[in-house]
């Protein structure tokens, strides 16, 4: 049974190249991806496709670095299939072991160890701005700054009681405006690898200051576990306020979306409610995920906004009881969005 996508996906592999086997185990060839991600067509068999006897498989290009693979209990990724139509695979046939994958987990108990897969990935540790400090940390000292108020006060309007975000930050620092910017710490397996920090003044350019690498999902270290469903933002206030994620951008990548998808849980993707918002629907359709369109005001653009507005419960019970599951009804709703 567990073996099923691998089988397809090999037969993919040896159908369109020629192939050769290491003494690893590495069936070896031409890369298809290559030509996908801004580099020349592989022509010196620089691919190769990894199985492992309990039907999991690795792919890696050793031109390009494009990687992929399956582990029974986990959804089809969107690199494995992307993998799979540069293979020459057809949407249906795609379709089946999209559906094949969804019936393994719900036959098997691998599904508890998806998550350890997203502990693989590392991002490169990264110091806060200097001199700053969690506004609890701030307000237990004897030294209250130039500009720690106006800070607080711009916090407090978002995000309501600090004390239960002890994860927002401050400084004094003048480099970068920072002192004209709270800090959101960005966090991987209990290491800082980021932090993104936003003006409280609108002449401050840019509005958001982010240090982090490419392809940072925000909140995975603390989502909660125990949920069936996982809310997907752009912005950092929205996922804080919401438990969710934020990606950090109003596009989402393949590497984002494996992270999230690793998770195994109902990806539903709360974009702002604005011409800006339109990206992010469009790459929640890519990866077949939901989409919350919340009855809002038509100047309340996002989840921040929303809870300022109608508070976090409301807000909350607004996006899941507006979800479109359907692409044809989410492209619709998508047109009906106007700045």
């Amino acid at each position: 049974m567990h073996d099923t996508i691998l089988q397809h996906t090999l037969k993919h592999w040896t159908s369109t190249r020629k192939t050769r086997v290491s003494p690893k185990g590495w069936y070896s060839g031409n890369a298809p991806c290559c030509v996908h991600n801004g580099e020349t067509k592989d022509t010196r068999g620089r691919g190769g496709i990894r199985p492992n006897e309990d039907g999991s498989f690795t792919y890696h290009c050793f031109n390009c670095h494009y990687t992929s693979g399956y582990a029974p209990g986990r959804p089809l990724s969107h690199k494995l299939r992307n993998l799979l139509r540069w293979l020459g695979a057809g949407e249906n046939d795609i379709n089946y072991l999209v559906i094949e994958a969804l019936r393994i987990r719900d036959l098997t108990d691998y599904i508890v160890q998806a998550p350890k897969e997203i502990e693989e990935i590392t991002f490169t540790e990264r110091k806060l701005p200097e001199g700053a400090k969690s506004f609890s940390a701030w307000a237990a000292g004897e030294d209250y700054p130039d500009g720690l108020l106006q800070a607080i006060t711009y916090a407090a309007d978002r995000l309501g009681d600090l004390e239960d975000y002890p994860e927002v930050y401050w400084t004094e620092s003048k480099t970068d405006a920072m002192s004209k910017r709270i800090i959101f710490p960005f966090t991987w397996n209990g290491k800082n690898v980021g932090y993104s920090g936003r003006t409280f003044k609108k002449i401050i350019k840019p509005k958001y200051m982010v240090a982090v690498d490419s392809d940072y999902v925000y909140g995975l270290d603390n989502l909660i576990k125990e949920s069936e469903f996982v809310l997907v933002f752009e912005g950092v206030i929205d996922a804080l306020l919401m438990n969710g994620l934020a990606v950090l951008s109003n596009k989402i990548s393949a590497e984002q979306a494996d992270q999230i998808e690793q998770l195994g849980k109902q990806v539903i993707v709360v974009p702002d409610m604005s011409e800006d918002g339109k990206p992010l629907i469009n790459a929640a359709i890519e990866y077949d995920w939901h989409v919350a369109f919340p009855d809002w005001d038509n100047d309340v653009k996002d989840a921040g906004e929303a809870v300022q507005r109608y508070g976090k419960l409301f807000t909350l019970k607004s996006i899941i009881s507006n979800v479109a599951t359907n692409a044809t009804k989410i492209e619709l709703l998508k047109r009906r969005i106007h700045d």
